[in-house]
């Protein structure tokens, strides 16, 4: 009974199975819910020929049964019906009207032959299907704050279906597995990113709305594990991850595969068994305690045809499965099994998306197209084992997926990515903040899917950015002295500021230069401003996941920087990060974007527009393609970059696809920001010494976060983060 929620088995014995002649699919059960607004599909398999009957009713409901003919027309009955006949294949889908929320209802589905199966206390509502790998996975019970949140989980109407996780279709898993209520009993077996997700849809479209989650997902899963053999084929990425597939299974036989798979199932559950009761015995040990203790975990597991890591693997035994159950939507995360080849992700999470979509297109019947059902993606958080870090040997491969995961929304239909580059954990790839991701998808889905332009989702956006000099180009730029000595010290302007109509910003002249522009007389001073949307209130703080300070600690997971209440405000309890004020502590987000007093941290408003190189998580690259980080300003909208001409005898250079040149023998890349410990420090490289934008006369580039681990502090009033990139100037 995999992945059943304790209680979960007397429901599972009642559960209307069907015989072999007229067999609903397995998510088909009691307390079941129905996408509403949309055809309702219904489907299965049985003896070719065979009619099908399926018919919604009211069982006692304390909402009528109402057509939902359209979005101003609406009809109540008592009873909906359709009919269909299986089909040459065995395969057979009925299509219900759709209908607005209600119940509870009661399915019937029968053949006119005597099979007749029905399914009680059914539900009318929204339905979200979450997939992903381990991150998606982490159940409530082993999240932060899992003793309050699952004591706290009773919601009749908030329901989750576990798909069986499995290589191979188990049709004894599935029989067993059955739509559960959300309660003390059963919802810490849930995601708890969709726990999240699903508990803030429920507060905010109303106390009577039904929320349903698929949760079909798989820990250590490659995004190829989801996709199909014909689509991966089509591309080069595919047939790389299926090339190496198909030659670790060559030449051995069925007998070593289970061997393998038996020797190693057995050292893996020892394993997890002793850290499970070690992490519940010690809460505050560590993962270096737990390595020397019980050594590192035994993963990769072997790779077999039956494997449910392989390529294809649960496409076909967990999504094929489920498709096309009628949903609202899908929730993604995932990305960090495929880092090794990141440079493939771009190619394949669109068509992955587009295969997903594909299989709920024929939900419809011809009433409609699904190809745009909303896709929200979690771009990856922050995240580096101790031993890189310790080494200042970053590849950067999780900023290549990151970007990926960005672009997907930019440049496909109703695909939108939710930023959680303040979030994540030093050294541990599964961070137990669930409700900052789950809450930020369900923000997401209420603007974008339900239409509530009040919540606000995006972190600051580049939109463009100017390189100027006054000494090499003789155009008006900005320039800025700095308190180097005070990291609690702006940078403050020396003289008055004058518009730039070329770029909209506020800058001002910088008078260093020579009058007759000899570059000779002056400090070469180079600055290139990036200006941002969604940048009310633009501020910086803190410097990597921990350091934040504006949201203060939450009630009951540990906070983050925008993990807000209940009722969708962006407040914390440490001091209060309001997008409806503006107000940041005892400080005031003024109309040009700067902060005045102190936040409740102590911390002087002034920290909150300055950061030095090394500290603010931006930098910059010459025609050599080296990065140097910069300090950074922020003016209204824009973030001011400084560089001055000079040397350093240490680089950091990056291959053609974002990630760490392996050929570059300048010297070793340097994890940006961090130390052996996780904490924010200036950037140093492989021998120990530091470089900054000195280093670059004229740039060419410029990135923003683009580490696995290190600053990442910008901002905007509503604590929403700017979202990590890199782009050419």
């Amino acid at each position: 009974m995999s992945g059943l929620a304790a209680g979960a088995e007397s429901d599972a014995v009642d559960k209307p199975i069907g015989a072999p002649e007229l067999r609903p699919a397995a998510i088909f059960s009691h307390d079941m819910v129905l996408q509403r607004h949309r055809p309702i599909p219904v489907f299965g398999t049985g003896t070719p020929g065979r009619p099908v009957i399926v018919t919604l009713s009211e069982d006692g409901a304390t909402m009528p049964l109402t057509l939902h003919v359209s979005q101003s027309s609406t009809a109540q009955t008592d009873r909906v019906s359709a009919f269909g006949t299986i089909d040459a294949y065995g395969d057979w889908l009925v299509t219900l009207p759709a209908l607005e929320a209600g119940g509870p209802y009661e399915l019937t589905v029968s053949d006119r032959s005597g099979i007749t199966l029905k399914y009680l206390r059914v539900y009318v509502g929204e339905v979200w299907l979450a997939g992903g790998q381990s991150n998606m996975e982490l159940e409530l019970r082993n999240s932060a704050g899992a003793d309050a949140a699952v004591a706290a989980s009773t919601d009749p109407l908030l329901r989750f279906y576990n798909t069986p996780k499995t290589g191979v279709v188990d049709t004894d898993a599935e029989d067993h597995a059955v739509w559960q209520p959300s309660g003390p009993d059963t919802s810490g077996y849930m995601s708890a990113v969709a726990y999240y997700f699903a508990r803030k849809l429920r507060a905010e479209l109303g106390p009577d709305m039904p929320v349903g989650i698929v949760d079909c997902y798989i820990g250590g899963t490659s995004i190829t594990s989801w996709m199909s053999r014909a689509t991966l084929e089509t591309c080069e990425a595919g047939r790389g991850y299926l090339a190496r597939f198909d030659a670790a299974i060559a030449g051995k036989t069925d007998e070593q595969f289970e061997t393998e798979t038996v020797a190693w199932k057995m050292r893996f559950d020892a394993w997890n068994d002793a850290i499970g009761k070690a992490r519940a015995a010690e809460p505050d040990i560590t993962w270096d305690t737990l390595n020397a203790r019980y050594g590192e975990c035994p993963w990769p597991p072997p790779v077999t045809p039956t494997s449910q890591y392989r390529p294809t693997g649960p496409f076909g035994t967990m999504v094929e499965r489920v498709a096309p159950y009628g949903i609202a939507g899908f929730l993604w995360y995932q990305g960090e099994e495929d880092e090794a080849y990141c440079d493939s992700y771009r190619e394949l999470l669109p068509l992955l998306i587009g295969e997903w979509r594909g299989l709920w297109e024929r939900s419809n019947d011809g009433e409609g197209k699904t190809d745009a059902l909303p896709f929200l993606i979690v771009q990856l958080p922050q995240w580096i084992d101790k031993t890189t870090a310790a080494a200042h040997a970053d590849p950067l491969h999780w900023p290549v997926i990151r970007e990926a995961q960005w672009d997907a929304a930019r440049t496909i239909a109703n695909v939108y990515t939710i930023t959680t580059i303040d979030c994540g954990e030093f050294d541990n790839i599964h961070p137990t903040d669930k409700r900052t991701p789950g809450e930020r998808l369900a923000d997401c889905a209420l603007r974008h899917v339900y239409g509530r332009t009040d919540i606000a989702v995006d972190g600051p956006e580049l939109i463009g950015a100017t390189v100027g000099s006054a000494a090499v180009t003789g155009t008006v730029i900005s320039t800025v002295t700095s308190a180097r000595d005070d990291h609690d010290a702006a940078r403050t302007a020396d003289s008055a500021y004058v518009t730039d109509d070329a770029n909209d910003s506020n800058v001002r002249v910088d008078d260093s230069a020579d009058a007759d522009g000899d570059e000779s007389q002056c400090d070469h001073t180079i600055t290139v401003a990036l200006r941002f949307d969604h940048a009310d209130g633009l501020h910086f703080d803190g410097t990597t996941p921990g350091t934040y300070g504006d949201a203060g600690a939450d009630n009951d997971n540990g906070g983050d920087h925008n993990d807000g209440n209940d009722s969708g405000s962006n407040a914390g309890n440490g001091g209060a990060d309001s997008g409806a004020d503006g107000t940041h502590g005892t400080g005031i987000i003024n109309g040009a974007g700067i902060a005045n007093g102190t936040d409740d941290n102590g911390k002087s408003a002034a920290s909150r527009r300055y950061r030095e190189a090394g500290q603010s998580g931006f930098e910059l690259a010459g025609a050599d393609g080296i990065y140097h980080p910069a300090d950074a300003t922020i003016h209204g909208d824009t973030v001011v970059l400084h560089a001055k001409g000079g040397t350093v005898d240490t680089h950091s250079r990056d291959g053609a696809d974002g990630t760490a040149d392996a050929d570059d023998t300048l010297g070793t890349v340097g994890t940006l920001g961090t130390n052996d410990e996780g904490d924010a420090e200036h950037a140093v490289n492989g021998n120990g010494s530091h470089r900054d934008a000195t280093a670059v006369m004229r740039p060419v580039a410029v990135r923003y976060a683009w580490r696995s681990w290190g600053p990442a502090s910008l901002f905007n009033g509503d604590g929403l983060p700017a979202p990590p990139f890199r782009r050419t100037l």
